[in-house]
């Protein structure tokens, strides 16, 4: 006991630490023990109260389980009746079924003016057809000639008259017949397509076209010009008229063509 007693005065603490942890361990056993006893009292009342007819009278009554709705029986079809007889009056009755009707016989039921309401429909304007504008005339194409005349001294000679009257180049040599003339104007013809023409200007200032051959001889002059520009202006309208077919002869009413 001295041997112990001193242990617990030298280690107080730990000895301390060992009496707590004895203690709780005692009273969690004590608590475990009451518990099951009380759970055990439990489970013998209930099993009393089941086969104790008194104990089981006190008991409040349980609730009766909702009953289930059935769905409620089919209806048998009953069979159709029969005609019935009115003694009395000498009279069969006999019921009559409501039939339905469709729609399109409703429809024909319907009141007439109603489907002349309907079927009142405006008929839609016919397109009128969009009148073609009318075609413009066309212009007339404005083209030079070629007039023949006779020369004072003799022979014959040709100029190139614009549609305006103008005299754009003159022969400067006579010829000796008309057909030779008329050959002399295929020549300038021919000259003139080939681009052999010249602007010229004089002493004076002044401009003037001159028309040559292959071989750079002079076949016709024009008018005098006082610019340049519109000495170049009359050189086109040259090119342009020269090719024309008419060729009239002075003194006659008709031009003819070649």
């Amino acid at each position: 006991m001295d041997n112990i007693w001193n242990y617990i005065q030298d280690h107080i603490a730990l000895t301390v630490v060992l009496a707590v942890v004895l203690v709780l361990i005692i009273v969690v056993f004590v608590l475990l023990v009451v518990e099951i006893s009380r759970k055990k009292h439990k489970t013998t009342s209930a099993e009393q109260a089941a086969t104790d007819p008194e104990v089981k009278d006190s008991m409040p009554p349980e609730k009766p389980i909702a009953e289930i709705p059935t769905a409620p029986a089919a209806e048998t079809p009953q069979p159709p009746q029969e005609p019935q007889k009115d003694e009395l009056a000498g009279f069969v009755f006999v019921p009559v079924k409501k039939e339905k009707k469709t729609a399109a016989e409703e429809a024909a039921l319907e009141d007439p003016m109603k489907q002349e309401k309907k079927t009142d429909k405006k008929p839609a304007p016919t397109p009128v057809a969009a009148k073609k504008p009318a075609a413009k005339p066309a212009k007339k194409e404005t083209v030079g000639k070629w007039i023949i005349y006779e020369e004072d001294r003799g022979g014959f000679g040709f100029k190139l008259v614009a549609s305006n009257g103008e005299e754009m180049i003159k022969s400067s040599s006579p010829y000796a017949s008309l057909s030779s003339a008329k050959s002399g104007i295929k020549t300038y013809q021919d000259n003139i397509a080939a681009g052999r023409l010249e602007v010229v200007e004089t002493k004076k200032g002044n401009f003037f076209v001159q028309v040559n051959n292959a071989s750079k001889r002079l076949l016709a002059t024009s008018a005098d010009y006082k610019t340049r520009t519109s000495c170049e202006n009359a050189m086109e309208s040259i090119k342009r008229w020269a090719s024309t077919t008419v060729i009239a002869v002075e003194g006659s009413d008709d031009g003819e063509k070649k």
